[in-house]
């Protein structure tokens, strides 16, 4: 009995096994940290590549499928370094009719992309904001990414499908139409 109490009134190694303890957790929490902080940084990433797209494609003209995948071709380098096989992009025009309907003009996705290309004619819901506004066609750029956890070593996997959206105006002349899309 008396090396039992002797032993619960030990207190040489406490540290020791209290860091035992609380180090996973620690390391945990910077793993995760770190997770969040890269989602966050490629989210940012993806919201600039779907504003470079819609701005480029506003300060055309007239687009061929060739040109409008040269356009596309701008979202490698800003999204660089991250994996590019799940990456989605897509540019449509969209316009407003009389009663403020909109539909599709004409979309384009790259070949490969996670995102397809939406059919001409078919109806998108815009925000009251753009239907207010008095214009009567916007460049619609979309991209997406599927985000993968890098807390795959501690037993938590998954992903998460990022996506940004952006819309630009002709800035004072018509939206470029595309020939063969």
């Amino acid at each position: 009995m008396r090396r039992l109490t002797t032993f619960l009134r030990e207190r040489r190694g406490a540290a020791a096994i209290e860091f035992a303890f609380i180090l996973p957790l620690v390391l945990l929490v910077y793993v995760a940290s770190q997770d969040v902080a890269l989602a966050f940084s490629f989210q940012r990433k993806l919201d600039n590549c779907a504003a470079n797209l819609a701005d480029l494609t506003a300060q055309l003209t007239s687009l061929s499928r060739s040109e409008v995948a040269k356009v596309l071709d701008v979202r490698y380098p800003i999204l660089a370094p991250f994996d590019d096989k799940r990456l989605g992009a897509r540019l449509s025009v969209v316009t407003l009719d009389a009663a403020g309907k909109s539909s599709i003009a004409w979309s384009i996705a790259p070949a490969g992309s996670i995102l397809a290309a939406r059919t001409k004619g078919s109806a998108m819901d815009l925000p009251k904001e753009m239907v207010e506004s008095g214009e009567t066609s916007f460049i619609f750029a979309e991209t997406s990414y599927r985000y993968d956890y890098v807390l795959g070593g501690f037993g938590l996997t998954g992903s998460l499908d990022l996506a940004a959206t952006s819309y630009a105006r002709s800035r004072g002349r018509a939206l470029p139409s595309c020939t063969d899309c």
